[in-house]
């Protein structure tokens, strides 16, 4: 049997065992339980974080958005600028040759010879009455059959003869000689001047107009 000396020996010796193996264990799991406080803070850093990264998301969309703005308006100034001097190259070109033009001495002749016959034909249409009345009664004839229809198929409804006849006599002259008395079919009608060939039309030209 154990003496009272040896058992006491051996209860020490197996504490300080059980402290030994014991201990270190329960320093690791008490150093691996954060407190609140930790948790708060541990929180707080986490928040922290992601607002600074949002912030900084929205200041790079913020100052990618404002540099391809500027990008691409400073490309449509660009652009615009060049339109401009082209229309302003196109505009000065054709005053030049509008000068050019109206400067040279056969379009001197011909603007005093239109206007000399223009001024004879309205002498001529206000001495004679019966001529006058047979080109109202022409453009009637025309506008009845064939523009007011033409005109009610694209509107879809009835269009009045009353505001479309031209009030000047001289005008009523002219598109009585030109579209109302003139045979020619409008699918061979030119919008332009005639071109080199087109002689049959010049042959029909009312005679009232050539010299």
């Amino acid at each position: 049997m154990l003496t009272t000396r040896e058992g006491a020996s051996c209860k020490a010796s197996w504490s300080i065992e059980w402290l030994r193996l014991y201990l270190p264990a329960i320093g690791l799991k008490s150093m691996w339980r954060p407190s609140i406080r930790s948790k708060i803070l541990l929180v707080l850093l986490l928040l922290t974080g992601l607002s600074c990264l949002a912030a900084g998301g929205i200041i790079g969309y913020r100052a990618g958005d404002e540099g391809l703005t500027r990008s691409v308006e400073q490309r449509l100034t660009a652009l615009r600028e060049i339109k401009r001097q082209r229309l302003d190259a196109y505009i000065n070109n054709q005053l030049r040759s509008t000068r050019a033009v109206g400067g040279a001495p056969e379009t001197i002749e011909a603007t005093k010879a239109f206007i000399a016959a223009f001024r004879d034909m309205r002498a001529a249409v206000a001495s004679n009455s019966t001529a006058a009345q047979a080109d109202i009664a022409a453009l009637e004839a025309w506008y009845a059959q064939d523009l007011l229809p033409r005109l009610d198929k694209i509107s879809g409804g009835h269009q009045s003869l009353e505001g479309l006849l031209p009030a000047d006599p001289v005008a009523r002259r002219l598109q009585a000689g030109y579209i109302a008395r003139n045979q020619i079919p409008w699918a061979r009608k030119p919008s332009s001047p005639p071109l080199p060939g087109a002689r049959d039309t010049i042959s029909r030209t009312p005679s009232f107009t050539r010299s």
